[in-house]
């Protein structure tokens, strides 16, 4: 059968929480309000349209960070969430990261872009393009920062 004439399937949702473990200890809790799973053979995905909230957590079960974002799609064989629209990041910190496009890659726990992104700290605001992080959030750095610094801290 060529592409032309592949048959998908799709499953729709409401209101979907989904957890992830790892040894048994929560990691993430992501919600959305709708979901389409395209059950592609080549190239299985999730798409959030309506957007989505992802809680992180520690082995003590506490929030680590947030992420939410107007739209999001998951290609589940890549390990590969992409967030665009409005993406907000918030730490344990008070550090938020926001920006119109994030990559979250579940293999390497890391979050990144090379768009443009301000992070707002309790002492300073920074602005740059491209950011790389752990995925909670708790260790980043703006690639190409640009801005006033504050380095007296």
């Amino acid at each position: 059968m060529d592409a032309m004439n592949k048959v998908l399937s799709t499953e729709n949702a409401e209101n979907v929480e989904i957890t992830h473990t790892d040894s048994g200890y929560l990691k993430v809790v992501l919600k959305a309000p709708k979901v389409l799973a395209v059950k592609d053979p080549e190239n299985p995905y999730v798409e959030m349209k309506e957007g989505l909230t992802a809680d992180f957590y520690n082995r003590q079960k506490e929030k680590e960070s947030n992420i939410s974002s107007e739209y999001g799609i998951n290609y589940q064989a890549k390990k590969l969430i992409v967030l665009k629209k409005n993406v907000k990041v918030v730490n344990t910190k008070g550090e938020k990261l926001f920006t119109e496009e994030l990559f979250w890659d579940q293999t390497k726990e890391k979050i990144y872009t090379d768009k443009f992104v301000k992070i707002v700290t309790p002492d300073q605001t920074l602005t740059g393009y491209g950011m790389e992080s752990n995925q909670d959030f708790t260790n980043w750095q703006i690639k190409k920062a640009s801005g006033e610094l504050n380095l007296n801290k």
